[in-house]
């Protein structure tokens, strides 16, 4: 009779992988693969995008607020799950430039009205506009010919038009819809310039460290 396989504790936190391999003399046991509960996450994480990605989805990932690491996570979906990219503070500046030159307000007053801050009547007065702005922004995204990730999302929680995202998670239409955010760990849910971006459990993930480096592809499964 073949020696039973060698047992493992079960409080152990690395998961094996045990061969038996069939020879006709013997049966010869295999030193079991081990893997990091980290790479597990990694692994856990690339089959959740995996998955959004077959079909429409509104996902947002948010990552440390570094441009070192959202140029990688950027790069990443780029190589593993391609789409468009759409730069929102672009889109939103350009937008909030046509609004002011529709409406004859001087670019310098914009600015200066931005750089005065909540509290000020010239503050009000550029939220108005701002509003405007998004709900061109708003119409650009919602007409998208193909999925769609979103990077600098900063202006909208800027100016208190986060909820753009929300209607466009409402009515996602046929292509999907990430949005890619630098935000505090400790945070309950992911944010965009120290607001919070509206975000189901479901439509939300922490991008894993090993995920990041890519060092879970080195990992035979």
């Amino acid at each position: 009779l073949a020696p039973p396989p060698p047992q493992f504790a079960s409080s152990t936190n690395l998961h094996r992988f045990a061969t038996v391999v069939a020879d006709p003399m013997q049966t010869s046991w295999i030193a079991p693969v081990e893997r990091s509960p980290e790479i597990d996450v990694a692994f856990d994480f690339e089959r959740r995008l995996q998955a959004a990605y077959r079909v429409p989805s509104y996902l947002v990932i948010a990552t440390e607020p570094r441009v070192k690491y959202l140029k990688q996570v950027g790069a990443n979906i780029s190589r593993h799950f391609p789409m468009a990219v759409f730069d929102c503070e672009r889109e939103m500046l350009a937008a909030l430039r046509r609004e002011a030159e529709a409406k004859k307000i001087k670019w310098e007053v914009i600015a200066r009205a931005d750089a005065a801050g909540p509290g000020t009547r010239d503050w009000e007065h550029l939220l108005k506009l701002a509003a405007s702005a998004a709900r061109r922004v708003e119409e650009q995204l919602k007409a998208r010919p193909t999925s769609t990730l979103v990077i600098y999302s900063g202006l909208l929680g800027r100016y208190g038009q986060l909820s753009v995202l929300e209607r466009l998670a409402d009515s996602l239409g046929p292509h999907s819809l990430w949005l890619l955010t630098g935000s505090d760990r400790q945070s309950a849910s992911p944010m965009a310039d120290g607001h919070a971006i509206p975000a189901r459990s479901t439509q939300w993930a922490w991008v894993p460290e090993k995920w990041l480096d890519n060092k879970f592809r080195t990992v035979t499964v």
